[in-house]
């Protein structure tokens, strides 16, 4: 609609807030229905100022985490600018399987947070570590079968963009060869999210905070500019950072969430 009104971009920034406006109010008039009436979602009482501090503690290393790790990869997408022309172009595809991947582990990640969260108050162990298991098979055989296809067949998603010649001549191999990293990199971070979504339902955030603010900006982005400066990997050194620092950083919340299930176990 907005195409014929020849707005180019501010038309589908408008697009885009009428959208997200009338997704909000359908949500609202959802939450009216009668099986929410129990909970009293729209009476405010005296008291309610006193879970604000507990939101917030909980909320902001959450909004932290998921704030740095965007801007992570929008720097990193400016250095694949910087790199060219067909660099830019490899990182776009990447992104957008990226995108695809970690939207479907993001929701096994916070499913598995709610059904953690809803156990504890049962002190059922067993049943948290059963969803914790199948989470985590569920997002790992996603990101391996992601994993198979940017390895072994990446002509099939770089077709789906190279068309007609419409691209630099060194985009094709450089693609590929970002892909193989990529596929790499979403299988260890699949399993991360789904760690974090896990370590949430315990109602621990700040590691998993503190995990990801070290791997992606001490660690990633020092060795992407290392590699990409001093090293003739180029473009794909740019990649091969954030690839390398998600597999200790995925270790090591793996290893955090062992130490807090034994501990819940315990009691």
């Amino acid at each position: 609609m907005f195409g014929g009104l020849d707005l180019g971009i501010f038309g589908a920034g408008i697009a885009m807030s009428i959208t997200s406006s009338i997704m909000l109010m359908l949500k609202i008039v959802y939450l009216t229905q009668r099986n929410f009436h129990c909970y009293n979602l729209f009476k405010f009482h005296k008291n309610i100022l006193t879970y604000v501090v507990p939101v917030f503690k909980m909320g902001i290393p959450i909004s932290i985490q998921q704030s740095s790790e965007i801007l992570f990869f929008t720097v990193i997408t400016y250095f694949m600018g910087i790199a060219g022309v067909g660099a830019l172009v490899a990182q776009q595809i990447s992104g957008q399987i990226t995108i695809v991947v970690v939207s479907v582990v993001i929701a096994v990640s916070q499913s598995v947070s709610i059904l953690i969260a809803h156990n504890i108050k049962r002190n059922n162990s067993d049943n948290i570590r059963d969803f914790i298991q199948i989470a985590l098979a569920v997002g790992t055989i996603i990101a391996t079968m992601v994993l198979v296809v940017c390895v072994f067949f990446p002509q099939l998603p770089v077709r789906l963009y190279f068309k007609h010649g419409m691209h630099p001549a060194d985009a094709f191999p450089l693609t590929k060869a970002v892909l193989c990293i990529t596929g790499v990199y979403l299988l260890f971070d699949s399993i991360r999210n789904i760690v974090v979504g896990a370590l949430r339902g315990f109602g621990d955030t700040k590691i998993s905070m503190r995990i990801s603010l070290v791997a992606f900006w001490c660690i990633a982005l020092p060795l992407s500019y290392i590699f990409y400066q001093f090293s003739p990997l180029g473009a794909v050194g740019i990649k091969l950072g954030g690839m390398i620092a998600i597999i200790p950083a995925t270790l090591y919340i793996c290893y955090r969430l062992r130490q807090v299930q034994t501990s819940f176990s315990n009691g």
